[in-house]
């Protein structure tokens, strides 16, 4: 589901914390194998965050968010649509839909400028 995924791509602008560990067992000869002296452990903590990605991580958002916004204009519209049809044409639900149209383009205009590659001047005309 789309709503989910703007919550997992929020989760990547904090830290990510981790404990692993192990435990095996080492010996000098078989007899030794079972012994509570052959047991050895481990411990330890990971930190991870991708604070050098801040701005990608934050557009990723932005673009999931979007996308939740296009499922959500296209969900209304269909239903709309499927109401209109279902009673017989009784209504027109142009507003509806337009207003749903209006209220999700503000989201779809800063994607794409997020988006956007920039362009570099040509080299042929600089000499």
């Amino acid at each position: 589901m789309q709503a989910e995924q703007i919550g997992i791509t929020k989760a990547d602008l904090y830290p990510q914390l981790s404990v692993s560990g192990s435990i095996s067992v080492q010996a000098n000869s078989i007899s030794d194998l079972f012994t509570p002296e052959s047991t050895i452990g481990s411990i330890g903590p990971s930190f991870q965050w991708n604070i050098l990605n801040y701005g990608r991580i934050v557009n990723n958002v932005l673009l999931q968010n979007n996308l939740f916004q296009q499922a959500l204009v296209q969900y209304q519209e269909t239903a709309l649509f499927r109401t209109y049809t279902a009673f017989g044409g009784g209504w027109h639900p142009c507003r509806e839909i337009q207003l749903s149209r209006t209220a999700a383009k503000p989201w779809a205009v800063q994607i794409v400028s997020a988006l956007q590659v920039p362009t570099w001047p040509s080299q042929s005309g600089s000499r």
